[in-house]
């Protein structure tokens, strides 16, 4: 899945979701899917997380981007859609922000940080 990741997800967009009750553990599931040149939507990455707190939140996604960049130095995706969690959105911004990655949300609202 990393292969994916660092192929589609450079300079492009990536889908973020959270699932709730997949697993004995109670952990939410998130899921990060890259799209590939004919629209096809490939598994990038899949992470059991503790919560669903901002602070969770930007913990795996800061490990996520440092293991990208291990790869690939100057690895960014351009912007991530998702619900509209706040928590997802504050940690995207908080991980991603100085790079100018856009949010999306599927309530239509799209916001730029930087």
């Amino acid at each position: 899945m990393l292969a994916n990741m660092l192929k589609y997800g450079n300079n492009n967009l990536i889908l973020l979701d959270a699932t709730f009750g997949t697993n004995h553990m109670k952990m939410p599931l998130y899921t990060g899917l890259v799209m590939d040149a004919f629209g096809n939507g490939l598994p990038a990455f899949m992470i059991l997380c503790q919560g669903v707190s901002e602070e969770d939140i930007t913990t795996w996604l800061t490990a996520l981007l440092k293991k990208l960049r291990r790869e690939l130095h100057d690895w960014m995706c351009s912007s991530v859609m998702l619900d509209d969690a706040i928590a997802e959105i504050n940690a995207i911004k908080a991980v991603f922000g100085p790079y100018g990655v856009r949010v999306s949300s599927a309530s239509g609202m799209s916001r730029g940080h930087g």
